[in-house]
């Protein structure tokens, strides 16, 4: 009898085993259907399946998998078996309008893998995808081609994502569904982040990890607001990701990323939607900051159209606060209105590093236009620029347009026709409107106020702080230019002077960190613009620059008729107050200005330490065209073109500071800036193979 119990039992859990073992199979559009619409014997989204032909799905009522109506979500798994499901087209309208892909709502616990889908249809409003509506579960080596239309929370492959994606492909245009005005649009996802309402409960930090991986993007993107060639809204990880298709739309985009980390506050500000309340404390987020918000190893490739009213137009990210960026490329071009920029828009209490706008990119505005980034207050160490920048009203630089703050900017509007230039009064008297364009205000109180002093010292490595960057494209700026920084420094115009580390930034924020300062970079291309121009920097006001040079043309293309006060070009830097600039030198000529200086256009009341400018390229000029300090004449040094190769006339630069120049045949050069030439990549690979081969050598040898 005994025997007989043992034999029953082993079989039950073969019986079961077996159970286990086989997923439900998928072999005809009909499964699918009775599948979508939960029918027997496919009326289970818990349980596992398998696909086992290839099918098309034209011409059929097709409904997503899994739904949030009900919190009927599929927790199951989907074995793709690399076939592929074509012709799929769900139109919301009529039932559930949220939620909508292939894949309605994949819960946690659920899995799909190795499936592609090609040619869908999908229509929804929130939380649309191509692939997957919402995903809180994983899914890898997926693909997704055809179109999707929404209103909001949407991608190319998955409208949210919760949790885990990895290795999968999205060609899906994207764009807005007729229904009125569309945001928060990406080319492979509209939202990668956590619960919002579980963001902050650290104490039980066991929510999933939202991340992108391996991915790729190669749809367009079109909508209103918020639209990203990759994502929108990041809260998580993303890295080896790629974007591939134009971005365009009305007011904040980019070619990437529209907002990695708390940015995504910024396109809700002017809707008097709190999106933080009062009640969460910013002082418990280091462990969070630590993993999110973290961007590595990704690229954008896409044209980014702005309207001639957007703002905050970007070729990888429109602002990164509190947020990280690694390694990351954008080569394409961005044309907008307002705050344009070639990799970053705004870039607050946040890192970027070691990433580069590349050659044959532009980048081309209206106003406060950056070949890098627009408005830095965060920490940016080791990028570059490639790209020719253009300001046709107001503002450009080469690498960086504000590094610090310019609180009169909120008193301009650069589109009051022919008044845009009329007069002087902020910035040197230049008074123009810019808050009364009905455009969102970038609130920076309300972004740093919010209890985040405790974390910031170990979360970044430096405020308004730029090191060991370059920038070598042209550019133009219609009044203000700089070959590296249009702006850098504190400025606040009429407005009340807050304390800037106290009542925006808190002291306790700074620490030991270094703040409005620009080290170890380099501006080679030309200049020109109207009132500050200057190779290098056009206005330095109370920051510090040290240890850079510029080599570009600095020109002032006056337009009499039009300006009211003196115009300024330097070679190195177009108007400086208050601040000091030190070990840098300039090669370019300074001219076309009322005021033309060989080094500096204006001079007030800075200082000054070893900086070198070119005579024989700025003949019959003195080194600071207009004002002075006692340090001009003994710290400003005019040497000819042929001096400036010969180390000797370097001395208190190159001793002084011998861990960060070299002498060339050429003159100085930054020993951390350097990007290596296409024949220096070559023998470095070279050396790379010689070393592989020998330890191989070494290795068989052994063996």
């Amino acid at each position: 009898m005994k025997n007989y119990l043992l034999f029953f039992l082993i079989f039950m859990l073969l019986l079961s085993a077996q159970a286990i073992a086989d997923p439900i199979q998928i072999t005809s559009e009909a499964d699918l259907l009775n599948l979508m619409n939960k029918t027997n014997p496919f009326d289970d989204w818990s349980a596992d399946y398998i696909l086992t032909t290839n099918l098309d799905m034209a011409g059929e009522d097709c409904l997503p998998i899994g739904n949030d109506e009900s919190e009927d979500y599929f927790t199951g798994t989907f074995n793709g078996n690399n076939k592929t499901i074509s012709n799929v087209t769900i139109d919301g309208d009529g039932f559930d309008d949220d939620y909508i892909g292939f894949f309605g709502y994949i819960g946690s616990g659920g899995s799909v893998y190795d499936l592609s889908l090609v040619n869908v249809d999908i229509t929804g409003e929130e939380y649309v995808g191509g692939f997957v509506g919402h995903n809180e579960g994983t899914i890898e080596n997926c693909s997704v081609s055809g179109n999707v239309y929404a209103y909001s929370d949407a991608g190319g492959f998955v409208g949210s994502n919760y949790n885990r994606i990895n290795n999968c492909s999205s060609s899906c245009d994207i764009s807005a569904n007729g229904e009125g005005s569309s945001y928060v649009f990406g080319g492979f996802a509209g939202e990668n982040i956590i619960d919002l309402a579980k963001i902050f409960e650290l104490e039980t930090f066991n929510i999933p990890f939202p991340t992108i991986s391996n991915c790729s993007a190669t749809g367009n993107v079109e909508c209103d607001d918020g639209g990203g060639g990759f994502v929108s809204i990041n809260i998580g990880y993303i890295y080896n990701c790629t974007a591939s298709g134009d971005v365009e739309g009305e007011y904040i985009l980019s070619g990437f990323v529209v907002s990695n980390g708390l940015g995504f506050l910024l396109m809700y500000l002017d809707q008097g939607v709190d999106i933080i309340p009062e009640e969460y404390d910013f002082s418990d987020l280091s462990g969070l900051l630590e993993n999110f918000s973290v961007i590595r190893n990704c690229s954008a490739t896409g044209n980014v159209i702005g309207s001639s009213e957007s703002f905050l137009v970007s070729g990888f990210c429109a602002s990164n606060i509190l947020g990280r960026i690694y390694n990351s490329r954008y080569n394409g071009s961005v044309g907008g209105d307002i705050f344009v920029s070639g990799f970053c828009g705004l870039n607050i209490l946040a890192n970027i590093f070691s990433s580069t706008v590349n050659n044959n990119s532009s980048v081309t505005g209206n106003a406060i236009v950056g070949g890098f980034v627009n408005v830095n207050l965060g920490y940016i160490y080791e990028s570059h620029t490639f790209a020719n920048v253009y300001s046709d009203i107001y503002s450009a630089a080469g690498f960086v347009n504000m590094n610090g703050l310019d609180i009169s900017i909120s008193e301009l509007d650069i589109f009051q026709g022919t008044a845009i230039k009329s007069s002087l009064n902020n910035r040197r008297n230049l008074k123009k409107y810019f808050s009364n364009r009905g455009k969102r205000s970038i609130n920076l109180q309300k972004v740093t106020s919010l209890g985040v002093e405790d974390i910031i010292s170990e979360f970044l490595q430096g405020i308004a702080y730029i090191k060991n960057c370059s920038a070598k494209g042209s550019v133009y700026g219609g009044d203000f230019a700089g070959g590296f920084v249009d702006f850098n420094g504190l400025y606040f115009g009429s407005t009340q002077e807050p304390d800037i580390f106290d009542d925006i930034i808190p002291e306790a924020t700074i620490g030991n960190l270094s703040y409005l300062e620009i080290s170890e970079c380099f501006a080679t291309g030309s200049v020109s613009g109207s009132y500050d121009v200057g190779g290098f920097c056009s206005y330095n006001i109370a920051g510090t620059i040290s240890n850079c040079y510029s080599t570009g043309n600095a020109t002032s293309v006056q337009q009499p008729a039009d300006l009211n006060g003196d115009t300024y070009a330097g070679g190195f830097c177009g108007y400086s107050e208050e601040n000091s600039i030190d070990y840098c030198y300039s090669t370019g000529s300074a001219s076309g200005g009322s005021v033309n200086g060989g080094f500096l256009g204006f001079n007030g009341n800075s200082n000054f330490t070893c900086s070198y400018w070119n005579t024989t390229n700025n003949p019959g000029l003195d080194g600071v065209g207009e004002g002075a300090n006692p340090h001009t004449n003994s710290e400003i040094i005019g040497l000819s073109s042929t001096q400036m190769t010969q180390a000797s006339n370097f001395a208190c630069l190159l001793e002084d500071n011998e861990d960060k120049w070299k002498m060339t045949d050429d003159g100085p050069i930054l020993t951390g800036t350097t990007i290596p030439t296409l024949s220096e990549w070559a023998v470095m690979i070279f050396i790379g193979l010689l070393a592989g081969v020998g330890g191989l050598f070494v290795w068989r040898r052994m063996i």
